[in-house]
């Protein structure tokens, strides 16, 4: 198994004038994007599972997508994308857990399935910020006075125009 410190030789990102790999040739390929957060979630579960040698990267410039890809590899034209055994699988939580379930592992466990743990949403995030903030009581002593409308006056910055 490689190590995820072993450094491994990044390809340079495919564009619209770029020639298309030989296609479903049997060589398992992950069309990926070096900045996209979803396509390097997969890349880390791959490189945590040591699949580097068995796991082509194909990184693309999304900024100048190869007209190869939607149309012969994945028409919805996104990364990440697994070229495996003849199909095309996307969407990053799908290429975790196929790469779970299909290539085998000797690294821990526990080391690579952060790579499962979802970011909350920004939605979540604020409503839990909410409630915890009006779960909190205002101290009884505190010197500052609460805002109940913008630009009443008793914020201290004056009327309201």
């Amino acid at each position: 198994m490689a190590s995820p410190s072993v450094l491994e030789h990044r390809p340079a990102s495919l564009d619209a004038t770029a020639d298309p790999p030989a296609l479903f040739d049997g060589t398992t390929r992950l069309y990926t994007s070096y900045g996209c957060p979803y396509a390097q979630r997969v890349w880390i579960t791959r490189n945590f599972k040591g699949l580097q040698v068995k796991i082509k990267l194909v990184p693309l410039n999304l900024g100048n997508m190869p007209a190869w890809y939607k149309d012969k590899v994945y028409p919805e034209n996104k990364v990440p994308a697994l070229e495996h055994n003849g199909n095309i699988i996307g969407e990053s939580l799908d290429l975790i857990k196929y790469l779970d379930n299909t290539f085998k592992s000797s690294s821990s466990p526990i080391k690579w399935r952060l790579c499962l743990r979802p970011y909350p949403s920004p939605g979540a995030v604020l409503r839990r910020n909410a409630e915890t903030a009006s779960s909190q009581k205002k101290k009884p002593n505190s010197h500052f006075t609460e805002i109940t409308k913008r630009g009443d006056g008793k914020d201290g910055l004056g009327d309201a125009d």
